[in-house]
């Protein structure tokens, strides 16, 4: 097991996704953060289907700054209830890892 870890979350929009991209990369609780646009999303939300267009987001992270890193993507999503998922990897290069560090 690696000391890369990988926060997953979705937006509704891009702005709202580089507005907390931004702000977590100025911060250093992420070393790098990647948006991937017009995901389609079906889920049940208060009873009812939805289907929305949203973004996702990874931040990759060391595992010294995930909790702070979680923390303050939280608190800046405009979701009532953000998906925020931790993804622990099992390998990462030397190289890369020590940039993350």
């Amino acid at each position: 097991m690696s000391d890369l870890r990988i926060l997953y979350s979705t937006f509704p929009n891009e702005k709202a996704a580089q507005i907390v991209a931004d702000k977590v990369v100025d911060l250093r609780l992420a070393a790098c953060v990647n948006l991937f646009p017009l995901l389609s999303s079906t889920y049940l939300w208060k009873g009812k289907r939805q289907r929305d267009k949203e973004v996702v987001f990874f931040a990759k992270t060391h595992k010294k700054n995930i909790s702070k890193l979680k923390k303050k993507v939280e608190s800046l999503h405009p979701y009532e209830c953000p998906c925020l998922i931790v993804f622990k990897s099992s390998q990462v290069n030397k190289a890369y890892l020590q940039w993350i560090k």
